[in-house]
């Protein structure tokens, strides 16, 4: 008999024998990690079950939801508005209660010691469309190149041939100057207004500009 063959065999036996006790061992391994790492889920389970809390299901079915949930929200939504919009802390900032209005009356000069009118420097106003008036000016800039004398202006009533009480305004010297009447009071209907001026010693007068201020309201 050949020894040497036979503990070959034997050797190759144990070897095999080996290998399959070494992959036994690996799967009990694993089935006891297995069994391990379940458990522990379903620890986490149970403990998230007992800490959430329960919601119980709308007394409806899904089609009733779909139809009465954005009735719902629609009704929160409003409601929420409503209470913004009341709510007693909302600033709200007003309007300016006071305008100016301005109708120009244009430009002109004069050499007359007497009342002239200035023609093309007037403007027909109708009051109706100014309502609630508070005051009424009348503005004129004026001057006298050579600065001799002194330079007056006013308004004219041409429709009525009548002055403008208190609207007479007057200035001197080379620089044109902005004068403000006192406040004045205008007919209640259409009317055609003029400017009219004069030079007290006869020299060239100027009017740069001149316009009625309406302040409303």
């Amino acid at each position: 008999m050949n020894w040497e063959l036979i503990k070959a065999r034997i050797k190759g036996k144990k070897m095999v024998f080996l290998f399959f006790f070494f992959l036994l061992w690996l799967n009990v391994l694993f089935l006891n990690y297995k069994l391990l790492t379940g458990e522990k889920k379903e620890e986490t389970a149970s403990t998230t079950a007992e800490t959430s809390p329960v919601v119980s299901p709308l007394p409806f079915s899904s089609e009733e939801n779909q139809e009465v949930c954005p009735e719902a929200c629609l009704k929160v939504i409003a409601d929420t508005t409503g209470q913004i919009t009341s709510s007693p802390s909302a600033t709200t900032f007003p309007s300016s209660t006071v305008k100016e209005v301005y109708i120009p009356l244009g430009t002109g000069s004069t050499k007359s010691q007497d009342w002239e009118a200035i023609n093309g420097a007037e403007a027909v106003i109708d009051l109706a469309n100014y309502p609630q008036i508070k005051s009424i000016i009348f503005e004129a800039s004026m001057r006298i190149p050579t600065a001799n004398g002194r330079v007056y202006a006013k308004l004219y009533n041409v429709t009525e041939q009548h002055d403008v009480w208190y609207s007479e305004v007057s200035s001197e010297g080379p620089v044109s100057k902005r004068e403000e009447s006192k406040e004045i009071s205008l007919a209640s209907d259409r009317k055609l207004y003029r400017v009219m001026m004069k030079s007290t010693m006869g020299y060239e007068a100027l009017l740069d500009s001149a316009r009625i201020k309406i302040i409303l309201k």
